[in-house]
């Protein structure tokens, strides 16, 4: 009956059903009551009249609730007006209006609908009610609720993430640059910015290949500053320092990017160029050297004179043969310079005057202060030998042994020849010694000792006046200095004492254990070889110790022939 009822009331509201046959128009309106969607009809004024089941389940409100109420009722306050507008714009015009919108249950909650609104016309044309259709879509906007959440979450995490790449590759470019920079300052000297050893010999292998592939000869000039050693005494580290700084900085001016400038120890730079011939080395050397004299290296109210002594050496490279051969010519030619009285140059030149076949510099290049140099020398040998026979012979025996450390060590030609001349003449002060203390057998007073301890500074005394014997006389001074700082005369530590008295303190106790003395009797290899070791460290280096360990036999070689037990 309930059923009939309404299916007549809507018979009344919806002229269409007026021409319908009663089994169709009951088929329609069953399918409205029971159907799927719900269903609301309103009249031309907006009010409610009918909704069906399936409205009821899903706004929770009755029908007789809502029978005459106007539709706001089930639109919510924050519903979009925009919304509201444009459906009433639309079926006002007789125009039908599809879209989502949002309604309000009974109970307070939301809903979201894809709603349906037709105006429905009466037999005059005029709009008379409007059927509005639709279905539950909330869970459809809440999964694209949950999904937009979920977007702009990876969204989020898609711009950290591009930041964060960015980042690392900003962090990447950094650690590059870092890289470069840490291995050019691994190839850098600290204080000057010249490069070091390390990176001097990896740029003069890549010169070397640069120079065999255009045909190009290679230079090689050395340079020491004169005295930089009484730089550093006179006026402290830190002008030294200052003078190494300001002499890097007018090599760098003065120079081409592609030459190489290395501080290679101490005062001494080597350069490297590639060249067309030796002239245009000989012109640089010889540049370098009047621009450093005219330099003004004044600090303060003190004028420092700075003089070079420069040696050089040229020639074109060979692929299977290193340029060790061509530093060591320009080595020797420094040298040359310094025992020309500094200040100077010495170029290498393949010819008689300079150069033999086995690499040794020839007599007749030697200038009259050499051949002066000489002839001191050997007089201080001389008298040494006359004062008293069996020093001379020592000194002779510790010269020859210091000479074979030195060059087990790797030291450069100099350095050796320097060293064996300091060994020659490091007990000169012992010709003021009288002969009742230096030949006495027994043990020395208080007293004689203290006239023996002397010997260093006196003998130091006689070769500093002299410039040419400066670095002997340091050896001649430092001979009796013990690594561990007990030593006299100035109880230098370690590696203080310059590196030709550290070796000649080997070899002269070694002559002396093996050879014997007045108040001792000679011992064997191997005792000579354990007392050595024994003072590695307190009397010895132990660099030097470890040479002396490996090269032994070579100096039992000085010995008589009955000593080399």
């Amino acid at each position: 009956m309930k059923q009939n009822k309404t299916i007549s009331g809507l018979k009344d509201k919806i002229p269409g059903f007026l021409k319908m046959d009663a089994a169709s128009a009951g088929f329609i309106v069953s399918a409205i009551i029971d159907g799927p969607m719900p269903v609301m009809l309103l009249n031309a004024d907006g009010r409610i009249e009918y909704v069906n089941r399936k409205f009821t389940d899903l706004t929770g409100y009755e029908m007789a609730e809502l029978k005459g109420k106007d539709v706001s009722v089930l639109t919510c306050a924050e519903c979009c007006h925009n919304t509201i507008v444009s459906v009433w714009q639309d079926i006002l015009l007789g125009e039908s209006w599809s879209g989502e919108s949002e309604g309000c249950r009974k109970d307070g909650g939301r809903f979201w609908e894809q709603t349906s609104v037709t105006p429905i016309l009466n037999e005059k044309g005029e709009i008379s009610h409007y059927l509005k259709i639709s279905y539950d879509i909330s869970h459809r906007k809440k999964l694209e609720r949950e999904l937009c959440a979920a977007i702009a979450i990876l969204k989020e995490k898609e711009q950290n993430l591009l930041e964060t790449c960015n980042k690392l590759k900003q962090t990447t470019c950094e650690l590059e640059k870092s890289k470069a920079k840490l291995q050019y300052l691994s190839q850098e000297d600290s204080l000057t910015g010249l490069l070091n050893r390390r990176g001097f010999q990896r740029e003069l292998r890549k010169l070397k290949a640069v120079a065999e592939r255009e045909d190009k000869s290679i230079g090689i000039i050395i340079i020491d500053i004169d005295h930089f050693k009484i730089i550093n005494d006179n006026y402290g580290h830190a002008v030294g320092d200052y003078v190494l700084r300001k002499f890097a900085a007018i090599l760098k001016s003065m120079l081409r990017v592609s030459d190489l400038i290395c501080r290679y120890g101490g005062d001494e730079v080597v350069i490297a160029m590639p060249v067309n011939d030796c002239d245009a080395v000989a012109k640089t050397a010889d540049r370098i050297l009047i621009d450093i004299r005219n330099t003004n290296f004044s600090t303060g109210q003190t004028r420092m004179p700075v003089t070079l002594s420069i040696g050089a050496a040229c020639e074109k490279p060979i692929r299977t043969r290193p340029l060790h051969n061509l530093i060591k010519k320009a080595d020797r030619a420094l040298y040359q310079s310094k025992r020309n009285g500094r200040n100077t140059i010495t170029l290498w030149h393949k010819d008689d005057s300079l150069d033999s076949e086995d690499g040794e510099i020839h007599p007749s290049a030697l200038n009259r202060q050499t051949q002066k140099f000489n002839y001191v020398f050997n007089t201080l040998v001389e008298m040494l030998d006359a004062r008293e026979k069996a020093t001379g012979e020592h000194s002779r025996r510790v010269s020859k042994m210091v000479g074979i450390l030195a060059r087990t060590m790797a030291l450069s030609d100099a350095q050796i020849e320097m060293c064996e001349q300091g060994a020659l003449l490091h007990d000169i002060g012992k010709i003021i010694i009288p002969d009742s203390i230096l030949l006495k057998p027994g043990e020395l007073s208080a007293e004689e000792w203290e006239i023996v301890k002397k010997h260093p500074q006196t003998g130091y005394d006689i070769l500093k006046s002299n410039p040419e014997f400066r670095e002997i006389a340091e050896i001649v001074l430092s001979h009796q200095e013990r690594f561990d700082g007990t030593g006299y005369p100035r109880k230098l530590p370690g590696e203080q004492i310059c590196l030709g008295a550290r070796i000649n303190a080997i070899a002269d106790s070694y002559d002396a254990i093996r050879v014997g003395r007045l108040y001792s009797s000679p011992r064997s290899y191997e005792e000579a070889r354990a007392e050595i070791e024994r003072c590695s460290g307190t009397q010895f280096d132990p660099l030097v110790v470890a040479t002396f360990l490996r090269c032994q036999h070579q100096l039992e070689t000085v010995f008589p022939s009955q000593r080399s037990d």
